[in-house]
């Protein structure tokens, strides 16, 4: 998973991970449960990959920053 992940990422893509897990509480009770207490033992559904690629007057900006 993790080399996949870097290998995607090493080439300029954008990944979002996509889990789920079966709550039994209400939607209520849910938006003020904590966080941690809910992402965790989640099923990974998939990756959305997304292609980012660099416009072509990025490079001259970047360098221009970095000078």
């Amino acid at each position: 998973y993790q080399d996949i992940v870097n290998g995607y990422a090493q080439h300029g893509y954008r990944l979002i991970a996509v889990a789920s897990r079966l709550l039994d509480i209400s939607y209520a009770k849910a938006q003020k449960v904590k966080r941690e207490a809910i992402e965790h033992n989640l099923t990974l559904l998939g990756l959305v990959v997304m292609e980012n690629r660099v416009k072509k007057q990025t490079v001259p900006v970047i360098t221009q920053l970095n000078k």
